[in-house]
């Protein structure tokens, strides 16, 4: 017996299945069913690559499966410190994931640090899972934030924050183009000099 599930779409793909729904009168269940089967069907990107790159006599099978192995692994791998997802901009500011930051200010003695972060794109990407040795209060200003800790997701508004204890694994994202956020850090995390 079949349970029911039910996918949460995004905007754009409910108005093309919406469309299509129109145009075939087919219901949205059998449209869904018939696109996934013919999706699930194909073999993966990975194994497909695999196959070629071995009948080409690049790789054995093993080598392959080794690389696709180590790879799952790197991917998957939880960096030591934040420091390690964090790239600097020509513009004097940061990136990760989603978010572009830049230090607001640093006491002198390196007790806190404030960060600014907003969206830099429409990808909302969760930066990924990390986490550093100081206390860190995530504060949202506008918009909204995805927020994935050893405790469950949870989405944060306006004037909501959360604070994150040291050593908790965590990652966020920006949800809406809006989205800026502040970050308390205690001590200073993140030596943007």
């Amino acid at each position: 017996m079949a349970s029911k599930k039910h996918l949460v779409l995004d905007d754009d793909v409910y108005l093309k299945l919406r469309r299509r729904r129109a145009r075939t009168r087919l219901s949205g269940k059998a449209i869904g069913n018939s696109i996934l089967r013919s999706v699930l069907s194909r073999p993966p990107l990975p194994e497909a690559i695999g196959k070629k790159l071995t009948e080409m006599g690049k790789v054995s099978k093993e080598e392959y499966e080794q690389a696709v192995a180590d790879a799952i692994k790197d991917v998957q791998k939880v960096p030591a410190h934040v420091s390690e997802i964090v790239e600097p901009t020509d513009d004097e500011t940061f990136v990760t994931g989603s978010w572009e930051f830049k230090e607001l200010c640093r006491s002198p003695n390196g007790e806190f640090q404030v960060l600014e972060c907003w969206a830099r794109d429409k990808r909302y990407m969760l930066v990924k899972p990390h986490f550093h040795s100081e206390v860190e209060y995530f504060i949202v200003v506008t918009g909204r934030v995805q927020i994935e800790s050893e405790t469950g997701s949870q989405v944060l508004g306006p004037a909501e924050f959360l604070c994150i204890p040291p050593e908790a694994v965590h990652s966020n994202g920006p949800l809406t183009e809006d989205t800026r956020v502040l970050v308390l850090s205690i001590p200073a995390m993140l030596d943007l000099a």
